[in-house]
């Protein structure tokens, strides 16, 4: 009887409890600050009309269709742009992908086989955290699943209905409108249906996808410039490594061992042959259509720009969990109940324990920025601080439209933001979102005392003082020397400087290594040649990052100086990369000259913060 019981009711307290957990931890998401993609659509609502956000906020604005940010633009002028306000739907539909998920497996595979993508779908970062931010990855997540649905259900009940086709046609449209990786998800999703829909009613559903590409029609104009004009991100955005798959898998699992083995364990005990044979054209269908778009993704950032993140693989990832489902067998109850039960207590575990997820969550760098600012105005008077902030003065503004920035171009011009300093008459300088160690240590250089840092999630604000005072950090106290020591001149293409295993002098990847060069110049000016002081990274034989510094700095007491600081964490991605990762620094003289004669060198070690790349990286 109990085991009936169990059978019977067991599925459905489960998903109910999922349901429960996976809104408990997506809520809290609604309070922290906006991250700087919501605070980008949220700047481009600031034309007047709805044909001028199409036209600027979308078109010229923006590489992602416009149903996010049409729908940003009519629920802001119902109920205002505040975080809590703008999340909630975003939240809601990402809680609602929890019971779609169940209801797509349990007509696919059984009620028990469902629980395992609904318990993935509840407990997992990647969901949670894509769920709570306003932008269009829960969405388009919710649209895939609701279009699945109906799908599942026209297929499974051979009820092809006219609303149901027209529905079907709506949610495929939505999915267009939403993100590129979505349509393209959808569309495979379509084309694969093909395969299970009867031939009696093809035409009807040939019949939709027309509907919901005739939907798409108006928004072709901006598809074509967008694609063919702005073609990717770019910029920013490196093109994907070879290990970019096996990082999302780590990243799925919390970047912990003990999620990781929980998850292949559980999937192993529920692991049956006779499924895979049973489900075997689901099986097919679900990894073409969940692995087709992270394949596509990866070749067309390799050879054309970069787009590939695992953001926009969350709109196919449910095939992949689906795939999963459709290996394990479902009669077997308990093991079911038990092993879920293991793999959500761990995977909220982890959450809290190896991802600090709130707390991440609470250390965005644009409010974080802006109220910085606003102390140092407070303590320091508004005549006397200046701020240098990588943001748009536009999305500022959300926060504090009265600040004194400099120009955003300065953070990527080392010369006009030198020239910019070196005139500039406060006293005080705000610094945020400037990742170059270059252009930090530029900033040091005229305004040499650093009186506070807070670390954030992409970015470190620090405060810095042109005068002395008693709050001033000692930035020397927290390096550690590696080197310090003269250097004799040297005729040979290359002098090395060091040449060590990053695990032989440091503990985690989280640190800077400093390089100093001083030198005399012996040449008369037309006569110099180039000398570099070159920082490399290699592991296994593979040249992980490369950078000379030309020896041409500025002059201070008959000496030339030079300075290349590396962050670490920027190129070494895990810490068990640090032993296998070789450091060298050295001096290359490409023309093998002496007429630059190094004089000395300092190279030190300072510690950074881990939150810098915290939202996808292990901490």
């Amino acid at each position: 009887m109990r085991i009936k019981s169990l059978a019977t009711w067991g599925p459905s307290i489960a998903v109910v409890a999922l349901i429960v957990i996976g809104a408990a931890l997506r809520v809290g998401g609604l309070f922290g600050p906006l991250t700087h993609d919501e605070l980008s659509a949220i700047c481009r609502l600031r034309f007047g009309t709805l044909a001028d956000v199409l036209t600027y906020g979308v078109r010229y604005g923006d590489t992602h269709p416009a149903g996010v940010q049409v729908f940003l633009w009519c629920w802001t002028q119902l109920f205002g742009k505040s975080a809590i306000a703008i999340r909630l739907p975003f939240m809601l539909m990402g809680v609602a992908t929890i019971p779609l998920i169940y209801g797509i497996g349990r007509r696919w595979y059984g009620r028990w086989s469902a629980l395992l993508p609904a318990a993935v779908m509840a407990v997992c970062q990647y969901t949670v955290y894509y769920s709570d931010i306003a932008r269009m990855y829960g969405f388009g997540l919710f649209f895939i699943l609701s279009a699945l649905y109906v799908l599942t259900r026209m297929v499974s009940e051979q009820r092809y209905t006219v609303w149901r086709l027209a529905l079907f046609a709506l949610l495929e449209a939505c999915c267009a409108y939403t993100q590129y990786f979505c349509s393209l998800t959808a569309l495979l999703m379509a084309v694969a249906a093909l395969f299970f829909v009867g031939r009696r009613h093809l035409l009807p559903y040939l019949a939709s996808c027309l509907g919901a590409v005739l939907l798409f029609l108006p928004h072709l104009g901006i598809t074509l410039y967008q694609l063919t004009e702005l073609k990717g991100i770019g910029g920013w955005l490196g093109a994907p490594t070879p290990l970019f798959a096996v990082d999302f898998l780590r990243y799925l699992t919390h970047y912990s061992y003990a999620a990781a083995v929980v998850s292949v364990v559980a999937f192993a005990l529920l692991f049956s042959v006779q499924s895979v044979r049973k489900n075997l054209p689901l099986l097919v269908a679900s990894l073409v259509v969940g692995l087709l778009p992270g394949i596509i993704g990866y070749f067309y950032s390799v050879a054309v720009n970069p787009v590939l993140q695992f953001s926009v693989l969350i709109f196919s990832f449910p095939f992949l969990l689906l795939a999963l489902a459709a290996c394990v067998d479902d009669r077997r109850h308990r093991w079911h109940a038990v092993l879920t039960a293991v793999y959500v207590v761990t995977m909220v575990v982890t959450l809290f324990v190896c991802r600090h997820h709130y707390t991440m969550l609470g250390k965005e760098w644009i409010e974080a920025s802006a109220k910085e600012a606003q102390t140092a105005v407070q303590d320091y008077g508004d005549d006397q601080v200046i701020c240098l902030f990588n943001i748009s003065p536009h999305i500022m503004a959300y926060y504090d439209s009265t600040l004194c920035l400099l120009p955003q171009e300065l953070v990527f011009d080392a010369a006009r933001l030198d020239s910019t300093l070196a005139r500039c008459p406060k006293s005080y300088l705000v610094c945020s979102g400037v990742q170059d160690p270059v252009m930090l240590a530029l900033v040091n250089r005229h305004y040499p005392f650093l009186l506070r840092v807070h670390p954030c999630v992409s970015s470190e604000i620090c405060l810095f003082s042109r005068q002395p005072s008693a709050e001033a950090l000692c930035v020397d106290s927290l390096a550690s020397f590696i080197l310090e020591r003269p250097l004799q001149p040297s005729a040979g293409e290359f002098y090395t400087l060091l040449d060590t295993t990053l695990a032989d002098i440091m503990d985690d990847r989280y640190a800077c290594v400093e390089s100093f060069v001083s030198f005399c110049d012996t040449a008369v000016e037309e006569e110099k040649r180039p000398l570099f002081l070159v920082t490399e990274l290699v592991c296994r034989g593979r040249q992980l990052d490369w950078r000379g510094m030309p020896l041409d700095a500025e002059m201070t007491d008959s000496l030339y100086s030079v300075l290349s600081p590396v962050r670490i964490e920027s190129t070494v991605k895990h810490r068990g990369q640090m032993k296998h990762t070789r450091l060298k620094i050295y001096l290359w003289n490409p023309d093998c000259n002496v007429r630059s004669i190094p004089y000395c060198c300092r190279i030190r070690l300072f510690p950074t913060s881990p939150w810098m790349y915290s939202v996808l990286e292990e901490i």
